[in-house]
């Protein structure tokens, strides 16, 4: 049984967690609205994907590995929270654990259960030194999910680094865990202006549609493919969207 009074988590600030110097997630910065005024940065390489993002609660999980313990604990969180377990028993015999993130613990122990042992092990190796980010879906943001209460993942960063990963959808989907479907709208070598054109192009369609087809936002990502990282993000809010968020 973990010592839940022992403070391994030394802090947590804003989608982070350090812990004696040591990063124990990195969370991502907040994605910038688009404008038209937006400059395409320069590269050789540049891979430009997209994928909508429900408007619910960031959710993010790591593994960690401390000297003083014979097993390593996943770390769960939602961007100002965090709790270590090693499953679901260590999770829920944490009595001071906020409930938004025993549901969502409860929700990746799940998914972790069904893994075989060589598939656990492997979790555990992607896992480490890295943050996977997603979303909590839950009806407290006024909308329905058919599926009832779920995670939803998009994002690995590198905790040394900071850099935000490509291709995370294939690693998630490596474990059947769900994962944002992501559209590609194709790869601009030193094409500046054909790059800024397709952006353009996919943030005029966003902003006209419903708030149920975008939800929170289309976010337009920029992976640099010579580099091998996501280079940046951006977030197409749909009018409606504006409109809603102004009155909610």
């Amino acid at each position: 049984m973990i010592d839940f009074s022992s403070n391994k988590l030394d802090s947590v600030r804003d989608g982070n967690t350090i812990s004696n110097g040591q990063w124990l997630r990195r969370g991502l910065p907040k994605i910038p609205d688009y404008s038209p005024e937006y400059q395409v940065p320069k590269s050789k390489n540049i891979e430009l994907v997209s994928f909508q993002k429900p408007n619910s609660d960031c959710c993010m999980f790591s593994y960690v590995e401390f000297d003083d313990d014979e097993d390593g604990m996943f770390l769960i969180a939602t961007r100002n929270m965090s709790i270590i377990a090693q499953d679901k028993e260590n999770l829920l015999a944490n009595n001071g654990t906020k409930v938004v993130l025993k549901e969502i613990g409860k929700l990746w122990f799940e998914r972790v259960e069904a893994l075989d042992k060589k598939q656990l092990a492997d979790l555990k190796r992607k896992l480490s030194e890295k943050t996977w980010v997603g979303e909590y879906l839950n009806e407290d943001h006024l909308v329905h999910y058919p599926g009832g209460e779920q995670i939803v993942l998009h994002s690995i960063v590198d905790n040394h680094s900071g850099k935000q990963l490509p291709d995370a959808y294939n690693i998630f989907r490596s474990f059947k865990f769900l994962a944002l479907p992501q559209t590609s709208h194709g790869s601009f070598i030193l094409e500046e202006e054909a790059l800024k054109a397709k952006i353009d192009e996919i943030a005029a369609v966003a902003l006209h549609q419903s708030l149920s087809q975008t939800q929170e936002g289309i976010v337009v990502q920029l992976i640099d493919r010579d580099a091998k990282h996501v280079i940046e993000n951006l977030k197409v809010k749909s009018v409606e969207y504006c409109q809603f968020s102004l009155l909610s």
